[in-house]
């Protein structure tokens, strides 16, 4: 709840989705890119970060400052498309 805590709210940078390495090269991504994170016909727009997450995976924190998870999660398996901005 980093949006609701006026201490934590500061050191928030932004919108961010974790990326695996062999996914981002597949899109031609670097770490700190834009990407658009497509799902339900909702889009949104957050940074890459490169991470060790499973390829084919993404992680996206739930409350973010700009991006509401929630937003590109409905139905009982919600398929996000992640492409370069």
């Amino acid at each position: 709840m980093v949006s609701k805590s006026v201490a934590l709210r500061g050191l928030q940078r932004g919108a961010f989705v974790e990326i695996n390495d062999e996914d981002a090269k597949e899109l031609q991504v670097a770490d700190g890119d834009e990407v658009v994170l497509s799902a339900n016909g909702t889009e949104v727009r957050a940074r890459a970060a490169i991470s060790d997450i499973r390829p084919g995976y993404v992680f996206v924190p739930y409350d973010q400052k700009g991006l509401r998870a929630n937003t590109l999660m409905q139905g009982v398996d919600p398929t996000v498309t992640v492409a370069r901005s």
